[in-house]
């Protein structure tokens, strides 16, 4: 335990390169007329658009990646999700689309705000922290 702040700097570094991958990552922006027309096209039962399933996956994926390494770093992270308890889309779809609501999000609004805004009231950080 003697090497300490060579060890916060392997992890800072670490953080550093996960969050270049992470804006380095080709993901496509999505609006929210896509996502909402995509719910709804699902909601009257046609098939899943995979492309947009995969894109909105991928926002989630790299927000709670990202908010994780934060944490791990003794940083304050973006949200504070219940450890070891699994999202499920339709949790997801159901925070996205009460912040559209709430937001009164026009159709050019970013899916990542709204989601970002989502997670930040569904799991708020305790100040404590």
């Amino acid at each position: 335990m003697k090497n300490i702040p060579g060890i916060r700097n392997t992890l800072m570094a670490c953080l550093a390169g996960l969050l270049i991958a992470l804006l380095a990552t080709p993901l496509q922006a999505m609006n929210w007329s896509e996502l909402e027309a995509e719910i709804n096209s699902v909601e009257s039962g046609n098939a899943p658009n995979s492309a947009i399933i995969v894109r909105f996956s991928e926002l989630v994926n790299m927000m709670v990646s990202y908010t994780r390494a934060l944490h791990e770093q003794q940083l304050t992270p973006l949200f504070c999700p219940p450890q070891g308890v699994p999202m499920h889309s339709d949790q997801l779809v159901s925070m996205v689309r009460a912040e559209a609501r709430k937001q009164d999000a026009g159709p050019q609004v970013m899916v990542q705000d709204l989601l970002l805004d989502a997670f930040r009231a569904e799991f708020p950080c305790s100040l404590a922290r």
